[in-house]
Order: structure tokens, then C-alpha cells, then sequence
């Protein structure tokens, strides 16, 4: 159960995603936060499709820091 820190950063946080709305409401600008969160999602599952088939598909990887330091790892052991 993560400590209420951690729920405090991320209550900050989600109202923070929100902010651009909030200081300029209008469809555009929603729309286009909309298309940014959609986007960097779709570009994050595209990461893990490529690490998961083509890097190594034995290795099972908790993010892109999680890969970042597999990789890291084997290029100074080789």
C-alpha cells in the first residue's frame, strides 16, 4: 500500500496534467492535450513492442529505466 506521499505527488500531479486546460479553457487546447497524452502512449507502448521483440525477448523489463540499465549492463560486460 504506497504511503500518502506517494498519493499526495500523484493527486499533484493529475491536477497539474490539467493546468493547460485550466489557465486557457477551450476546446483546442483540450483537444491538443488530448493528442499529446495519446500520443507520448502510444510512442511508450511502441517502446516496449520493440524491446520486448527485438531486444531481448527472454528478459522481462518493469520500464524504460528497467531496460536502460539491462542495456547498460551488458554493453560494459561485453
Amino acid at each position: 500500500m504506497p504511503s500518502n506521499g506517494t498519493q499526495n505527488e500523484r493527486l499533484m500531479l493529475s491536477a497539474r496534467a490539467s493546468e493547460p486546460v485550466e489557465e486557457s479553457p477551450s476546446l483546442k487546447v483540450a483537444l491538443l492535450l488530448l493528442l499529446a497524452v495519446w500520443a507520448f502512449c502510444r510512442a511508450y507502448h511502441f517502446a516496449f513492442y520493440v524491446i520486448e521483440h527485438y531486444a531481448d525477448p527472454g528478459y522481462r523489463f518493469a520500464g524504460l529505466v528497467s531496460f536502460l540499465r539491462y542495456a547498460w549492463r551488458k554493453r560494459t560486460h561485453v
